[in-house]
């Protein structure tokens, strides 16, 4: 798929939750499990497991051998690995080839890549739908287009 560049020459669409993942962000090892609620601000990767809630304001990234028993409430989230608990999102969720999910997903938008196993119910939030001419429209206004 091809975008327009703005006025600058530079592409600032950032369709997927990585593009707006920060150069700065916390990393959780693959070979480190925590028990207990995990509160942040920031954007987090997680590589190992947790048990317990997760609360986040920025993106949370479940890397493909993570495993999470717990509720997740994030601003976004990308999952690669394994989720065994609901899913509460205010922005968008996005499922990765060999994501397994099981609970259900309460977000703004979801992207669902080929590959994946959700077992639950998918809730969009109110007043946060928008067809994809509506979304096509917002980008070509911030372009100028």
């Amino acid at each position: 798929m091809i975008f327009k560049a703005n006025k600058n020459g530079q592409n600032n669409h950032k369709r997927r939750l990585e593009d707006q993942f920060q150069t700065q962000y916390t990393t959780i090892m693959e070979d480190v499990e925590i028990e207990g609620t995990l509160n942040t601000h920031d954007n987090i990767r997680i590589g190992g497991n947790l048990k317990g809630k997760i609360n986040s304001s920025g993106v949370i990234w479940i890397s493909k051998d993570a495993k999470i028993e717990g509720n997740i409430n994030a601003n976004g989230l990308i999952v690669e690995g394994y989720v065994l608990g609901n899913v509460q999102c205010s922005g968008k969720v996005e499922l990765r080839p060999g994501a397994r999910i099981k609970g259900d997903i309460t977000c703004a938008s979801i992207a669902i890549s080929k590959g994946c196993a959700l077992e639950g119910k998918v809730e969009m939030l109110e007043g946060k739908l928008k067809t994809f001419v509506v979304k096509r429209n917002m980008f070509e206004n911030e372009l100028n287009i």
